[in-house]
């Protein structure tokens, strides 16, 4: 999102991986934009310290034009230094539940209490596409009040919600309920990718099964919300252990067998659906 900003992307945007080197970054960094107000070097997936790159900052040659990103992880410590040193640091961190409320409240006043945790539950908890929706379920209540009906009849399902949906369909056996569920995934998604998430989710819920840690620990662990992990944790329990270590066996199979070619990926969707039903 932050290279779109630029004019001229080709001349004026250097993305560099995790492992660049800091003498690669350096000439990027000292480089004029060409033809245009701003230049963007852009460091993604960046795991290690920040304090090797503190340097960087402090190079007298880099033009006022430049914008220097890293994304990745860093310890406190580290980024006060670079604050120090003219960085800033943004979190980017999912926002928890309570704050999502909190906003969703502030911004549309007459929705229900349950209809904003449905509103997270559908958009993932993602800010940008909360703060569209309220303004759909804004122009539609036109004054009156939100429900769960409104969010239902506007907000587009985020895929790992439907996934969420089917496959709690499956596990209570609900045949019916499971081929709506998986109609409506197709509508957005091929059978690989569908079949992917599933095994990606029972991967979650097996894990959530077998593990003793707190909520946020086990959490950050999912790469979930706390809120989210309440909905796992009440799925997984609609399984044993056992039940789970065998379909998360069974897709993790399918999985690779789709993605090899050497199985047909609407009749092994199907095959996978029934082994769930059948546990």
């Amino acid at each position: 999102m932050l290279a779109a900003t630029a004019e001229l992307p080709d001349f004026n945007v250097n993305i560099y991986s995790g492992a660049a080197d800091l003498g690669s970054l350096e000439n990027a960094l000292i480089t004029e934009p060409m033809m245009a107000e701003r230049r963007i070097v852009l460091l993604k997936g960046y795991s290690g310290k920040i304090k090797p790159l503190i340097p960087l900052l402090n190079i007298e040659k880099i033009p006022e034009s430049t914008v220097f990103a890293v994304i990745g992880t860093a310890d406190s410590e580290a980024i006060k230094e670079a604050g120090a040193a003219g960085g800033e640091f943004v979190d980017c961190s999912p926002l928890d539940t309570a704050t999502l409320l909190k906003y969703i409240k502030r911004e549309s006043p007459s929705i229900t209490a349950d209809a904003a945790v449905l509103l997270i539950e559908y958009t993932g908890g993602l800010m940008t596409r909360i703060s569209t929706e309220i303004l759909k379920l804004n122009a539609y209540a036109d004054g009156g009040e939100i429900t769960v009906d409104a969010v239902k009849l506007m907000v587009k399902r985020d895929a790992e919600y439907k996934i969420y949906e089917f496959s709690e369909m499956l596990a209570k056996r609900r045949t019916d309920d499971a081929l709506a569920a998986l109609k409506l995934l197709r509508e957005d998604s091929d059978d690989v990718r569908i079949l992917s998430g599933v095994y990606s989710h029972f991967r979650r819920l097996m894990f959530a099964s077998l593990s003793r840690d707190g909520d946020e620990e086990l959490a950050r662990q999912l790469g979930v919300k706390t809120g989210a992990l309440k909905f796992i944790r009440e799925q997984a329990r609609l399984f044993t252990p056992r039940k789970l270590k065998s379909i998360t066996d069974y897709l993790g199979g399918a999985d690779y067998a789709i993605k090899s070619g050497t199985a047909n990926a609407p009749e092994i969707l199907n095959n996978a659906a029934l082994k769930i039903m059948q546990e």
